[in-house]
């Protein structure tokens, strides 16, 4: 398993998400990110808040593992089938 996916993973669930949560978060963070890919930190965390992610906090550390992960995973299905597989060994 990527060791990047595992450290965010990790790092979300330390923030509060929930692991079962974890691929709809990545997911939203992707949209807001998709009309823009230069957003700073201050306008990623405002677009994610208007989706009701204002309860985590979005420090520049996980902004930076969320876009390594999808430049190493190449897209949301790729990443969500990763994620999977890594709360299936969190589990096991």
């Amino acid at each position: 398993m990527d060791h990047i996916l595992r450290i965010l993973a990790d790092r979300l669930v330390d923030k509060g998400i929930a692991p079962n949560v974890i691929p709809a978060y990545i997911r939203d963070f992707l949209n807001t990110i998709s009309m823009n890919a230069n957003l700073c930190l201050f306008e990623v965390k405002r677009g994610m808040e208007r989706l009701g992610w204002d309860e985590v906090e979005l420090d520049n550390h996980t902004l930076q593992l969320i876009t390594a992960v999808f430049e190493t995973h190449g897209g949301y299905e790729r990443i969500a089938e990763n994620l999977c597989e890594l709360k299936r060994i969190h589990v096991e």
